[in-house]
């Protein structure tokens, strides 16, 4: 929902960070939901139908809570930290979102993927079932910004294993500097 169609009395509550600092606009609230500015629920790809139906497709019974991370992992189409899910959504605290991915990873319905110096990301799998994973692709990790980005459309390289070896997972991720640092790079010089 755009900030100008949300009622004024929603809109603007005063926050204090975690230093005491003020951020008067930082956060928009929406009903008893606060959501950080530019991440309104209206930016979600998936209409909650859908969701729900991913969610019982995976053998997820579609709670409160576990709507609220699946929506966020939707929303932002990329691999999110529990940190930043945790920002994301201010109604959960952390151990609350941490067992809805624990649960979600649990029944395929996350892919995870380890970042720089061992954070863990996860990301919405949007493949039918648990037993058919049919959007694995690789990452790109920003050295610079530490923003893990998603490489869909490219594939990630089918490994032939050893007999008796069976794939449970697969995590590509390219390392490197993404397109906007190298620019800021490029204007510094």
């Amino acid at each position: 929902m755009p900030t100008s169609a949300v009622p004024r009395s929603q809109v603007s509550l005063p926050i204090l960070g975690a230093e005491g600092e003020f951020f008067p606009s930082r956060y928009l609230f929406v009903g008893k939901n606060a959501y950080l500015r530019g991440r309104e629920p209206t930016t979600t790809k998936m209409e909650a139908t859908d969701i729900i139906t991913l969610l019982s497709r995976h053998g997820v019974k579609p709670t409160a809570n576990r709507l609220l991370v699946a929506r966020e992992l939707d929303r932002e189409r990329r691999p999110l930290s529990l940190m930043e899910l945790e920002r994301g959504i201010l109604t959960m605290d952390k151990s609350s979102v941490y067992r809805v991915l624990t649960l979600f990873r649990e029944h395929g319905l996350v892919h995870v993927v380890e970042g720089n110096e061992g954070v863990v990301s996860y990301e919405l799998c949007r493949a039918g079932h648990a037993s058919e994973d049919d959007d694995l692709h690789p990452h790109f990790y920003c050295e610079r910004c530490h923003e893990l980005t998603c490489l869909e459309g490219i594939a990630i390289p089918d490994i032939p294993l050893p007999g008796g070896y069976r794939r449970r997972a697969v995590s590509y991720v390219v390392k490197g500097v993404c397109g906007k640092c190298a620019l800021k790079e490029r204007e510094r010089r």
